[in-house]
């Protein structure tokens, strides 16, 4: 053990691709693991390559069932509709360790069935976690000492930035800041488009594009105030920025974010009950 007050012995991995690889690469940047105390397992090959190149010193494996059984901290990271064939035949009744779901829309109910254990903590990481800038939604967990929790919360922090909800809440997350990315993006792309098709150079546009969202962003962390009051105070009356508002505006570009989050939610709920 390192830094921090991580307590678990061994994490386990089961799926090694671009997600289980930013998590365990950040737990060990952040000086909170050792590359030996993780271990994972894909039945991809070129995944298990991968992992180990990124996480030189760590152990990797064909076998799911091995890494379940030398992990006191184990983290699902294999795609929802895998999932099931991925820990048949895993049954952790007599085990002490704890799961930790990163899958959308399998619950820990459908989970304690699978694996016969309570003790099962659900997150909600999104891309960004793959350079240390996630958000990540945190499901409470009954039947996880705090003691555990603060540890696994003192984990994730090294990737990104984690918030607490229920579970029921969980498909927000998923809607909100899972998907959030693509959406940012979108309105990114849409900006040097609207830049380049008004004259800019291609990389001059998206140079002002990306910091532009950035100084946005961290505008509004650091001043405390809300977009409403920030907008304000850059939209003059009868000026360039109420000019490009009212055309949004009129576009509907509000309301469609809003459905965006929550068509996006519902479907999180959608592949839920496929799994019940």
């Amino acid at each position: 053990m390192l830094s921090g007050e991580i307590v678990f012995r061994k994490i386990g991995f089961i799926g090694a691709g671009r997600m289980a690889t930013a998590l365990a690469s950040g737990f060990v940047k952040s000086g909170k693991l050792a590359t030996n105390q993780i271990i994972a397992s894909d039945s991809d090959s070129t995944c298990r390559g991968r992992f180990q190149a990124a996480i030189a010193g760590c152990t990797v494996s064909e076998s799911n069932a091995q890494v379940a059984g030398e992990a006191d901290l184990l983290i699902l990271a294999v795609k929802p509709q895998f999932a099931q064939a991925a820990i048949k035949g895993i049954d952790l009744s007599a085990h002490e360790s704890i799961v930790v779901s990163v899958m959308a829309g399998i619950t820990a109910g459908t989970l304690e069935n699978w694996l016969r254990t309570k003790r099962i903590v659900r997150v909600m990481p999104n891309t960004p976690c793959l350079i240390g800038s996630g958000a990540i939604g945190v499901a409470i967990s009954q039947h996880v000492e705090k003691r555990l929790f603060d540890s696994i919360l003192d984990l994730l922090q090294s990737v990104g930035r984690t918030t607490i909800v229920d579970e029921k809440l969980l498909d927000a997350v998923t809607g909100l800041s899972g998907s959030g990315p693509a959406y940012v993006l979108s309105f990114v792309d849409s900006l040097i488009r609207g830049g380049v098709q008004s004259g800019l150079p291609v990389e001059s546009a998206r140079t002002l594009a990306i910091h532009t969202i950035r100084g946005s962003v961290d505008l509004l962390e650091q001043s405390g105030l809300q977009p409403g009051e920030l907008i304000a105070q850059v939209t003059s009356p009868g000026g360039t920025t109420l000019r490009g508002l009212d055309v949004l505006r009129d576009r509907g570009f509000d309301e469609a974010v809003v459905q965006a989050v929550c068509a996006a939610t519902q479907r999180a709920a959608e592949m839920a009950a496929t799994y019940r």
